[in-house]
């Protein structure tokens, strides 16, 4: 019983708005947080699929260089040998 008291001392008459806690003030913070990592994530992975990219066009124009020294223009033995 001294809970439902206490509960209705507590309580707002009926009828009147209760002003709500102001939720920004706490979420902001939070939020400009957690969207500065995800920011700062999301740059890594680009610098690193940036590299990669790099790398890949380089290792393929290393590749033409060797295939074309041999003397064997690529296409061309592929689509003989189909």
């Amino acid at each position: 019983m001294d809970r439902l008291r206490s509960h209705d001392e507590k309580a707002p008459p009926a009828g009147t708005k209760r002003e709500l806690p102001d939720l920004e003030s706490r979420t902001a913070p939070a939020l400009r947080s957690l969207l500065s990592s995800v920011y700062g994530r999301r740059q890594e992975f680009a610098e690193g699929s940036q590299a990669a990219i790099a790398l890949a066009e380089q290792l393929i124009r290393e590749i033409d260089e060797a295939l074309a020294k041999q003397g064997g223009d690529t296409e061309q033995d592929c689509s003989t040998k189909h």
